[in-house]
């Protein structure tokens, strides 16, 4: 039968006669016949006939045997000698020294590792930090012990403050700092998006820097279902790096709304009066009625259908003439219009 020293709770050590070095033994045998192939410290217990001899092997020696020979010394604290403790009877009275040595379930180089600075190491022996966790981590009395956390990340069940010791959402980012730098940065390494996602049951909403476009515009796009928006698609609204903002899609003119979406058209209102202002699909422009009849539709409502030219300051109205070959320039004066080719 074979127990580690912690389990069998012993005070087991090789000591030379000397003085000048103790090593504690690794392992123990129980009623062993044979030597441990091991080159590391042993301890084990040999029964010959009705009596029971003890064996040790110290550290760097070649061969074992019995007690008092070969300057070894085999001392057994018999009084706490027993197979299963499981050391919770136990009260340390100084700091436990690892030595390099891992705290582990089943004795392999696995579990938890403290190295000399104090560092707690969780999968790894050469932590960097004052923990370092090799591998997911799972936070949360629902998630540990049932949810895998995803390969090398992380699953909190709970909020998290980064800055804040009071975390008022899932995820708190506080800041005191006086630099510009943005609190939160989303930096995108390889050929996809730099994007987030908004989402709630039948909606979606991306925005972020599209990387499949040549000039990397910043959208803001929808989806009609939870978790499915993507840059690209069902865009709403495009700015470019040069400052062109498009409706709908990419813009060529500083402001710009094309396409089927939002009715396909550009438009300004207020809420008592309708549309006051309107671009249609086909370039037709609107002013106080929703749809026009012509190129230039201006409503006749009460104080509106009304296009003043200011003659005083040198206005006029510019007419192109049939023909196409020139232009025909317009001036009232008195009621009287008054019309040639001179420019006004």
């Amino acid at each position: 039968m074979r127990a580690s020293a912690a389990a069998l709770a012993a005070s087991i050590f090789l000591a030379s006669v000397a003085g000048a070095e103790t090593y504690r033994a690794y392992d123990i045998e129980l009623y062993r016949s044979t030597q441990p192939s091991t080159a590391e410290p042993w301890v084990w217990l040999a029964k010959t006939g009705g009596d029971v001899a003890a064996y040790g092997k110290a550290k760097g020696k070649t061969s074992a045997t019995a007690a008092a020979k070969d300057a070894i010394d085999i001392v057994l604290d018999e009084t706490h000698v027993g197979v299963g403790d499981d050391l919770g009877d136990h009260t340390a009275t100084t700091n436990i020294l690892l030595n390099g040595e891992w705290l582990s379930g089943d004795g392999g180089d696995e579990g938890v590792f403290v190295d000399s600075a104090g560092n707690v190491g969780i999968g790894t022996s050469t932590p960097q930090s004052k923990e370092d966790v090799e591998g997911g981590l799972a936070v949360g009395a629902t998630y540990s012990g049932t949810t895998a956390a995803p390969t090398n990340g992380v699953i909190v069940e709970g909020r998290a403050g980064f800055g804040s010791n009071a975390p008022e959402t899932n995820v708190h980012i506080s800041e005191s700092n006086l630099n510009t730098k943005p609190a939160l940065e989303i930096e995108q390494l390889s050929t996809g998006d730099a994007a987030f996602q908004l989402s709630i049951a039948g909606d979606a909403w991306a925005f972020g820097i599209d990387n499949s476009d040549s000039d990397d515009s910043l959208k803001l796009c929808y989806a009609a279902a939870a978790g499915t928006a993507i840059l690209g698609t069902g865009c709403f609204l495009d700015i470019a790096p040069n400052g062109q903002v498009g409706f709908g899609a990419a813009g060529t003119f500083r402001l710009e709304a094309k396409g089927t979406l939002g009715g396909g058209y550009f438009g300004l209102t207020n809420s008592t009066s309708g549309d006051v202002f309107k671009v249609d699909g086909s370039g037709q422009v609107s002013i106080g009625t929703i749809t026009a009849s012509a190129n230039l539709d201006v409503d006749q409502g009460t104080g509106r259908g009304i296009i003043e030219i200011d003659g005083s300051t040198g206005g006029c109205l510019k007419i192109r003439d049939t023909d196409d070959a020139g232009f025909t320039y317009c001036t009232a004066l008195n009621g009287v219009l008054s019309c040639s080719t001179s420019a006004c």
